[in-house]
């Protein structure tokens, strides 16, 4: 079953934060992830409370729950992984499906 996992990103060194990016397909690929949609800070904002202003909005998708599991856990990874935990504050969460 596919499964989703939201990424809140709130970039604080723009430098390593593009490092990161410059290798992050690298890392979904080994498990078959895809980037499904990016919502930018400057983007359309249909309501905003505060809850994630000006930070990117990233959903994933996986072909399943464990594939998303093993591409945040997967040690070859760690040093992509690495690159975006030192250039954003980030919330990345396995979503359920309904």
């Amino acid at each position: 079953m596919i499964a989703h996992v939201a990424a809140v990103i709130e970039v604080t060194d723009p430098d390593t934060f593009e490092r990161y990016v410059a290798r992050a397909a690298e890392a979904l690929k080994k498990h078959d992830g895809r980037v499904a949609a990016v919502a930018a800070p400057e983007g359309e904002t249909l309501e905003d409370t505060g809850a994630a202003t000006g930070a990117i909005l990233v959903l994933l998708e996986f072909p399943s729950a464990n594939a998303a599991r093993s591409w945040i856990g997967d040690p070859t990874s760690h040093s992509i992984h690495e690159l975006r935990r030192g250039g954003a504050k980030t919330t990345i969460r396995l979503m359920e499906p309904r």
